[in-house]
């Protein structure tokens, strides 16, 4: 009984939890890059950007193209189990 009650509980706490952490960072998306772009020293700081950038966009690639897999994937089982 004691196991059975953390397993849900975690699992409540994990679900309240990531919706949190996604949600504000996408309303103050705008502020947060604000900060971080204060924070970095000016001589560096258009390498920095561009850094930032090709990471956004290679990451942003790779989660798209892991999103189209898990989508054949996912038709190509349900295809093949009916």
């Amino acid at each position: 009984m004691w196991t059975q009650g953390r397993t849900v509980f975690a699992a409540i706490s994990l679900l309240l939890i990531a919706r949190l952490v996604s949600f504000y960072p996408l309303v103050d998306w705008r502020l947060m890059l604000a900060e971080v772009d204060k924070a970095l020293p000016r001589e560096h700081a258009d390498p920095l950007r561009r850094m930032g950038r090709d990471i956004n966009a290679a990451v942003g690639a790779f989660v798209r193209w892991q999103g189209l897999v898990c989508l054949v994937l996912g038709t190509y089982y349900a295809l093949g189990s009916g």
